[in-house]
Protein backbone atom coordinates (compact mmCIF):
# COMPACT_ATOMS: atom_id res chain seq x y z
CA UNK A 1 0.00 0.00 0.00
CA UNK A 2 1.45 3.40 -0.94
CA UNK A 3 2.35 5.92 1.75
CA UNK A 4 1.03 9.49 1.68
CA UNK A 5 2.33 11.44 -1.32
CA UNK A 6 3.88 14.76 -0.33
CA UNK A 7 5.30 16.26 -3.52
CA UNK A 8 6.64 13.76 -6.04
CA UNK A 9 5.18 10.48 -7.17
CA UNK A 10 5.58 7.61 -9.59
CA UNK A 11 2.63 5.88 -11.23
CA UNK A 12 2.75 2.07 -11.19
CA UNK A 13 -0.20 0.20 -12.72
CA UNK A 14 -2.42 3.25 -12.28
CA UNK A 15 -1.48 3.78 -8.61
CA UNK A 16 0.57 6.78 -7.42
CA UNK A 17 3.45 5.91 -5.10
CA UNK A 18 5.94 8.19 -3.29
CA UNK A 19 9.28 8.15 -5.14
CA UNK A 20 11.31 7.15 -2.07
CA UNK A 21 8.98 4.25 -1.34
CA UNK A 22 9.37 2.92 -4.90
CA UNK A 23 13.17 3.23 -4.75
CA UNK A 24 13.19 1.53 -1.37
CA UNK A 25 11.06 -1.36 -2.59
CA UNK A 26 13.03 -1.75 -5.83
CA UNK A 27 16.44 -1.57 -4.16
CA UNK A 28 15.50 -3.58 -1.09
CA UNK A 29 16.96 -0.84 1.11
CA UNK A 30 15.49 0.98 4.07
CA UNK A 31 14.41 4.53 3.25
CA UNK A 32 16.49 5.82 6.15
CA UNK A 33 19.59 4.94 4.08
CA UNK A 34 18.77 7.64 1.53
CA UNK A 35 16.78 10.21 3.46
CA UNK A 36 19.42 12.88 2.93
CA UNK A 37 20.12 12.88 -0.77
CA UNK A 38 22.25 15.73 -2.16
CA UNK A 39 20.37 18.90 -3.01
CA UNK A 40 18.55 18.56 -6.31
CA UNK A 41 18.81 14.77 -6.53
CA UNK A 42 15.21 14.26 -5.38
CA UNK A 43 14.04 16.41 -8.28
CA UNK A 44 16.32 14.62 -10.74
CA UNK A 45 15.01 11.21 -9.64
CA UNK A 46 11.41 12.38 -9.67
CA UNK A 47 11.81 13.89 -13.14
CA UNK A 48 13.20 10.63 -14.45
CA UNK A 49 10.41 8.53 -12.92
CA UNK A 50 7.28 10.70 -13.06
CA UNK A 51 5.25 10.61 -16.25
CA UNK A 52 5.33 13.71 -18.42
CA UNK A 53 2.23 15.70 -18.10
Amino acid sequence: MPDEIREYWVEVDGVRWPVKQVISLAAGAKRSRFQRLPLGLHEEIAGALAPAG
